[in-house]
């Protein structure tokens, strides 16, 4: 017990009650009551419970049954602190108190464990951030290898032998697959032989050599599962993209054929006469980029742009009068370039200056007709 002083202080009012009497029953029933219902969690640690102030008077008042505000300032009040120490707490189970510790040690060392698991992982995401994903199959293979090397050497040991590790175990240590409880086994010690015969097979690489290799075969790796997942969808993608393809050429073919028969239209339509002119006095007629040339380009200013490719591949388009041969587009064609109704239609319509470039023109187009009709 410790004594706070002879100077009355300052004590709040949770503390002192006007009538309180510590020699009553009722004090000593109520506290504990209230030990034995306390049921709130207690530290890990715990050896001393709460301890509580206590105050009361001298020793002749407390043995006194009524206290008033009078006597309080009569007399000075000595508040005293009181800590009860675990033998004299009543209701307390030591045996329960002695189970929720182990229950909260038993609890901190599974936290322990989370947390060496999660950092655990951590290192192994960044090792396979750093070295690749496919470093485990890469080095697996590496591995089996080695110990295949090393079998041919256990036939001229005995048989109580051990097969021989790779050399290169302490090389790919950091980097190969792990056991489940992250445990590297210490290799056995090769014998003479084991080890002369592994020498001569495999001769000791160098990490540098090693990551090159597992970075090209991991490489290849990748390579081949992109090829594999293309081969796999390739066949309907290109069905689908020759479909799009087909329709969009039909489509363009056709709008060439509107146009083009659209020119020829213009032509027969068109009523004048070369020699007209308008009021400015200029010659009035069709000039040679006017003419409705069948060929890929149908604009054109020279007969030296029209040839047999250009010609062939816009009259034999595939795409072009469906359902037609061949022949029966190049006959339906070369009608028009006869030169008796070429002249009737379009070169009297021609302006004066460009009549025997557009004559020239006409004679390459039933030049190149004529010739895939004969052949």
């Amino acid at each position: 017990m410790s004594i706070m002083g002879n100077k009355r202080p300052r004590i709040p009012a949770a503390f002192i009650s006007p009538k309180w009497n510590p020699s009553s029953t009722k004090a000593t029933t109520t506290a504990a009551k209230f030990i034995d219902d306390d049921t709130t969690p207690r530290p890990t640690q715990t050896t001393f419970p709460p301890t509580s102030y206590v105050p009361y008077h001298s020793r002749e008042a407390s043995n006194s049954t009524n206290y008033s505000s009078s006597d309080a300032d009569s007399e000075p009040i000595t508040p005293t602190l009181v800590e009860f120490s675990r033998p004299r707490l009543r209701g307390v189970d030591s045996k329960a108190m002695r189970e929720k510790d182990a229950l909260d040690a038993l609890k901190g060392l599974q936290i322990r464990r989370v947390a060496q698991r999660r950092s655990q992982k951590k290192l192994e995401r960044e090792r396979m951030r750093q070295y690749g994903d496919e470093n485990n199959e890469f080095y697996e293979s590496v591995l089996s290898s080695s110990f295949s090397s090393s079998s041919l050497s256990s036939l001229d040991a005995p048989l109580t032998t051990p097969p021989v590790p790779s050399k290169c175990h302490g090389l790919l240590a950091p980097f190969a697959p792990k056991s489940k409880n992250n445990v590297f086994k210490e290799p056995m010690p090769p014998s003479p032989t084991s080890q002369h015969i592994q020498c001569v097979l495999r001769p000791p690489a160098s990490l540098r050599s090693i990551r090159t290799t597992f970075r090209r075969l991991q490489d290849s790796h990748k390579n081949s599962q992109r090829n594999f997942k293309t081969d796999a969808g390739m066949e309907e993608i290109l069905l689908r993209l020759a479909d799009q393809h087909r329709e969009a050429m039909i489509q363009i073919c056709e709008a060439e054929e509107r146009a083009y028969e659209g020119r020829w239209k213009k032509a027969r339509s068109l009523r004048i006469q070369a020699e007209q002119k308008d009021v400015k006095g200029m010659e009035r007629g069709l000039k040679f980029h006017q003419i409705p040339w069948p060929i890929l380009t149908p604009i054109v200013f020279s007969p030296a742009e029209i040839n047999k490719k250009s010609v062939e591949g816009f009259v034999l388009s595939p795409f072009r009068r469906l359902g037609a041969s061949e022949r029966e587009k190049v006959a339906e064609e070369i009608k028009k370039w006869e030169e008796d109704v070429f002249e009737e239609l379009v070169v009297r319509k021609v302006i004066e200056r460009e009549k025997e470039s557009v004559r020239e023109g006409r004679r390459k187009v039933r030049e190149v007709l004529e010739a895939f009709l004969n052949s």
